[in-house]
């Protein structure tokens, strides 16, 4: 299972399926969510409450759009006495095969959702209540992740892309986070908060997804031994490659190969 974020999705081939969009009334009590069982977006209409997460606690007021990942765990602690939502709720495979999703964890999307954002998603309810257009559905589903591109990229992304620009030209080198901070025209402790928010990752994980990515794409040729892969993509300990591509396929190089 692997993290697909927003700035990559132009970048990846990936299939929607079991779309459902609804809107709700609840009087209703705090709850524990265990494991959510499918992707979503959690738009607040009109009453207060809180994600709570292991580090951090997410208030949602009227507008806020929130992410919340296929198996996260959180607390829902409601501080009004009845509120409203809109949900839009998916699963998202990538090309591989494989559930993919933007974070680890519930992610507060926006304080303020902008319109375009909330017509989309009341739209998907409007047609899911009218009979259920699958390929409505799913052509308002793609519109949706495309206004969040374009969201996040005029804003954060923004900011610092000249750091993103240079990890994808470079990530076979070692990176200088203080560097990177200077292209951006950030603080080293700035450029890192603004970065891990952005990203759900830090500099080096950022760099090491895009190594694994080139890695996966190498080991489909019989060219090159994964020592050598090792090294053109700028690990110096075949130890420590093999580690960081289990972490991220959850097989060894070899066995990467052999299975594709």
């Amino acid at each position: 299972m692997r993290m697909i974020d927003f700035p990559q999705m132009n970048d990846e081939d990936f299939l929607v399926s079991d779309i459902y969009a609804f809107q709700r009334k609840h009087l209703f009590r705090s709850h524990l969510v265990n494991s959510s069982l499918q992707n979503g977006f959690f738009l607040m209409e009109e009453g207060e409450c809180s994600f709570v997460l292991k580090d951090e606690e997410i208030h949602l007021r009227p507008g806020t759009l929130v992410y919340i990942p296929l198996h996260s765990h959180y607390d829902m602690q409601v501080a009004t006495s009845s509120f409203s939502i809109t949900r839009c709720n998916f699963l998202m495979m990538d090309q591989e095969g494989e559930a993919a999703f933007f974070s680890s964890h519930p992610r507060l999307i926006a304080h303020q959702a902008p319109q375009k954002i909330m017509d989309i998603m009341h739209e998907m309810c409007r047609v899911e209540m009218s009979g259920r257009s699958a390929v409505r559905l799913k052509l308002l589903f793609y519109r949706l992740i495309n206004e969040l591109i374009e969201e996040k990229e005029t804003i954060t992304y923004h900011r610092l892309r000249p750091a993103v620009s240079y990890l994808h030209a470079h990530y076979c080198e070692e990176i200088d986070a203080s560097a990177l901070a200077e292209l951006c025209f950030l603080s080293p402790a700035q450029f890192y908060r603004m970065f891990r928010r952005a990203y759900d990752k830090t500099p080096l994980e950022y760099r090491n997804d895009l190594r694994m990515r080139q890695a996966r794409l190498l080991l489909l040729e019989e060219d090159y031994s994964v020592t050598e892969i090792a090294r053109q993509l700028g690990f110096e300990s075949l130890y420590y490659f093999s580690r960081v591509f289990h972490r991220s396929t959850g097989l060894s190089p070899t066995a990467y190969r052999k299975e594709k």
